[in-house]
């Protein structure tokens, strides 16, 4: 539930605005994603910020914050949603818990985010509660885990830029083409990984170098650990043996 939170505090930051800025757009135009959004320069220098199709103007906020004060809810199910959205104004209370944030995300924004926004962004927060409801879920069929872990990295790559490509090999299992999608991949050897082997992607910042702040933990197997840039390591866990010592 509090990666729930953490996830949608920071997609809630995209869409109202509060993390756009030139830092932002260069880290687009520094994984290639999102051209729309790049730092223009006019012909005298001046940089500019284009406009973004999953930023809501301010109208589009205060409606969505409307809609929340005014939904329905079960008893005792979200009560505290209602109280921290009553008041006027674009401003996101900051009085919600992890729980609010878990509803948020997996039943309310779909639902208020209807006619707001582009229709990118709705598709991409509909699939996004989409698959939270089936993590948080209490009963998973395994044949289900490789056809969810495709539409995990398809829910991504929305956010990120365009969707993935997909292959077959000789065995008749999918493989997917994320380099040019998903950052984490554009710094591995192997440009195509099966669905099953990004099921665990663990997020940690670097704090030598807070622009490549990924580390991928697979299905462990076997361990072998590939050092691309000195502030990241990828520890692929394949086969189950001893932990490698520290260097």
């Amino acid at each position: 539930m509090h990666i729930e939170a953490n996830v949608t505090k920071s997609l809630i930051k995209r869409i109202f605005g509060k993390k756009d800025g030139k830092p932002a757009r260069r880290a687009y135009e520094e994984f290639g994603v999102h051209p729309e959004a790049w730092i223009q320069v006019s012909d005298r220098g001046i940089e500019s910020l284009p406009p973004t199709p999953w930023i809501l103007t301010t109208e589009e906020r205060k409606i969505c914050r409307q809609h929340i004060s005014e939904i329905r809810l079960p008893t005792s199910f979200g009560s505290c949603l209602r109280k921290a959205f009553e008041k006027d104004g674009a401003k996101w209370p900051a009085t919600l818990k992890s729980h609010d944030y878990h509803i948020l995300l997996q039943y309310v924004l779909p639902i208020v985010l209807q006619g707001l926004g582009s229709q990118d962004l709705r598709d991409a927060i509909y699939d996004l509660s989409a698959l939270m409801r089936w993590v948080c879920s209490k009963t998973v069929r395994t044949t289900d885990i490789d056809e969810k872990g495709l539409f995990a990295i398809t829910t991504l790559s929305q956010l990120v830029g365009p969707r993935p490509t997909i292959v077959h090999d000789e065995i008749g299992l999918m493989r997917v083409n994320t380099t040019s999608t998903l950052p984490f991949t554009r710094i591995t050897d192997e440009p195509y990984i099966y669905p099953s082997l990004v099921e665990q992607c663990f997020y940690v910042e670097c704090s030598d170098d807070p622009d490549w702040s990924v580390v991928i933990q697979y299905i462990p197997r076997e361990r072998h650990i590939v050092q691309d840039r000195p502030s990241l390591t990828i520890v692929v866990d394949l086969d189950p043996i001893e932990d490698v010592p520290d260097e």
